[in-house]
């Protein structure tokens, strides 16, 4: 069988653990020649078998096969199963870099997306902070309308970075920061075609040729999981201690890691998909008072009615997820979330 090296490496990175819950929260079901190597299972008259361990000789092969088989059945890319399988333990905050002053063909441009990055960075550290995750697991670029380009990119596990000697850890988290950067600088057209990325930090890079981004908006998707990818149950990925570390990287890198866009206030929108609830929620306009604003939105998540906007210059917006099968929280298609900006 000749497999797509791009898809078969990335099929080849997906955890088993993380299939097996794909499979049993679609409604999938063990059959009895499932055995302690392999797995098997059913769902309409559909079959995908699935090694126990990454190590297996045919995982990358049949972990192919299954996500394709998903794809089929579920009616959408083989790209979208996968994220959908990636981020199945994980938490997606989504910006939207919308400039609808620039004319159409354009791109946000590197100078724009350095502000961007910055401010980003901050809020996601924050965010490590705040919520006691591990790691930020996937970060994905792209441009909107189907996308020009689509780069998937990986950090290192922090989780793994702990250990290490702090100039190394942040050494390390830095250089990402810098090859995401450089992946925007060549989505925005202003850099070689392929972005010069440290290879130990990226996960794979998956280019679509199709319908260009020209209404001046990219995505970037950041989501970080809250257990390990080798953890079968919901605990906590780190220790006290540890989060103790976490903590303090944070504050190395920025001695006050609040959410802050003071510089780019005014074209973000910012979307937190809840993995405990089916409600998208979307802020739009974000004005003078954007640091508050940010921490209302994280605390007040869960009192948030779909009908209430919790600040006069924030109209919030849900959208909800109700077509979703119970279970099925998983990341949306990006074309689902491309929401433009309220009228009036």
């Amino acid at each position: 069988m000749q497999l797509n090296p791009s898809r078969a490496d990335r099929a080849a990175g997906l955890p088993p653990v993380l299939i097996t819950q794909y499979l049993e929260a679609s409604g999938w079901e063990r059959t009895a020649e499932t055995t302690p190597d392999e797995s098997v299972w059913e769902s309409e008259s559909q079959q995908v078998r699935l090694p126990a361990t990454q190590g297996a000789p045919d995982f990358a092969a049949k972990a192919t096969a299954l996500v394709e088989t998903l794809a089929h059945v579920e009616g959408c890319s083989p790209l979208t199963i996968y994220t959908r399988i990636a981020t199945i333990n994980s938490h997606v905050l989504r910006i939207t870099i919308n400039r609808p002053d620039r004319a159409r063909g354009d791109l946000i441009t590197a100078a724009d997306a350095s502000q961007v990055i910055d401010g980003i960075k901050k809020m996601a550290y924050a965010l490590a902070e705040d919520r006691k995750r591990a790691f930020f697991d996937l970060f994905r670029l792209a441009a909107s309308e189907e996308g020009s380009h689509v780069f998937v990119v990986a950090s290192p596990p922090l989780a793994s970075l702990l250990d290490a000697e702090e100039d190394a850890r942040l050494l390390a988290v830095e250089r990402f920061f810098t090859g995401l950067m450089e992946v925007t600088a060549a989505l925005s057209g202003e850099a070689g075609s392929e972005p010069d990325l440290p290879a130990a930090y990226v996960k794979g890079v998956e280019k679509i040729l199709r319908a260009a981004g020209r209404d001046g908006t990219v995505h970037l998707d950041i989501t970080w999981a809250s257990t390990r990818p080798q953890e079968t149950k919901g605990e906590a990925a780190l220790e006290p201690d540890q989060r103790d570390d976490l903590s303090d990287m944070a504050e190395a890198l920025d001695p006050t890691p609040e959410p802050e866009f003071a510089e780019v206030r005014g074209f973000i929108t910012e979307l937190v998909r809840r993995r405990d609830g089916e409600d998208t929620i979307i802020v739009q306009g974000v004005e003078d008072n954007a640091p508050r604003a940010e921490a209302a939105l994280l605390s007040e998540t869960e009192s948030l009615d779909a009908r209430t906007a919790f600040d006069d210059n924030l109209p919030v917006l849900i959208s909800g997820l109700a077509e979703q099968k119970p279970g099925r929280l998983f990341f949306p298609d990006l074309d689902q979330l491309v929401i433009n900006p309220p009228s009036g």
